[in-house]
């Protein structure tokens, strides 16, 4: 670290610029993580109505992208409560396995039990990602530059965020089967 700062992570964090974040491998991970992430949410939004339709689930096709929207607000204020309580990593990680669950689920499900819970546990792992991404780059690098360095990560998964529907439609056009795409989401995420 820089002489005279604090490790990212410690209860006394130092205000990290840009310049000294990116030279870290804490923000690396953190980038890594939004990027990866950036790359299969927009990509479930898009083709989710389409995978139940695949399916034959004789339900209204938004009624998986709505629950997903419900379950972020229920997820942002349950995981943020839980947040504050147990701590902030904690709880993104957390959300992080609950999004792998949730795409494992999707591409596991046959019927609309299992895609109802999947969809439901994406929600919460979507709100609660997106929520307390920038607060775990403040709790790692300081209040000052947050903005920036939450917007730096955030510019680099505007390209993944953008070719994750592409690449999820491509796979399912190729082999016929959304059931592959959702898999790829899985392993990506």
């Amino acid at each position: 670290s820089p002489a005279g700062m604090t490790p990212p992570g410690s209860a006394d964090a130092a205000e990290w610029t840009l310049g000294e974040a990116v030279r870290t491998r804490t923000f690396w991970l953190l980038t890594g993580v939004m990027v990866l992430s950036l790359f299969t949410i927009p990509a479930v939004y898009v083709h989710l109505p389409q995978y139940a339709r695949d399916l034959q689930l004789q339900v209204p096709r938004a009624h998986f992208v709505m629950l997903i929207g419900l379950w972020a607000l229920l997820g942002n204020l349950l995981l943020g409560w839980l947040a504050d309580r147990w701590g902030r990593r904690w709880v993104f990680g957390l959300s992080l396995t609950l999004g792998a669950l949730a795409l494992g689920g999707m591409t596991g499900a046959r019927g609309v039990p299992l895609l109802t819970a999947a969809s439901a546990c994406f929600g919460v792992y979507y709100g609660t990602f997106a929520s307390l991404f920038p607060a775990v780059m403040s709790d790692s690098f300081g209040r000052r530059s947050v903005g920036v360095l939450t917007g730096f990560s955030f510019a680099l998964g505007s390209v993944p965020s953008a070719l994750g529907p592409v690449a999820m439609g491509w796979v399912a056009d190729e082999t016929g089967r959304y059931m592959l795409a959702f898999l790829g989401g899985t392993v990506v995420n």
